[in-house]
């Protein structure tokens, strides 16, 4: 994950067995880790939010913020999401998603 500004990217690592991802923050510019923590999920969907240091991840139905540069948890968001529907366009139908999760996130 790329922050907005491009000046930080995000790495996420999990091993295949394991529950907990290992998020990685780095310095572009200058080539140095400026952050590491662990989150109990596996996490494949997450967001820098380009006004603040925030870090949003998605699991267990619920988004999770994070600072991004101390990786300290800062709270949790919760709602109803919209189910993924399967869609007739003309001739061939598309589903949008086999699995009840989150695909993609971004800040506004």
């Amino acid at each position: 994950m790329i922050s907005p500004t491009a000046a930080h990217v995000a790495i996420l690592d999990y091993l295949i067995d394991s529950k907990t991802t290992i998020v990685n923050v780095w310095d572009v510019k200058a080539r140095r880790q400026v952050s590491e923590w662990e989150i109990p999920a596996r996490i494949g969907v997450s967001a820098f939010s380009p006004t603040e240091p925030l870090f949003a991840t998605s699991f267990d139905d619920e988004i999770h913020l994070w600072n991004w540069q101390t990786g300290e948890f800062v709270g949790k968001m919760l709602s109803e999401r919209r189910p993924w529907i399967r869609s007739d366009r003309g001739d061939s139908y598309i589903i949008h998603s086999r699995f009840p999760g989150d695909h993609a996130s971004v800040f506004s």
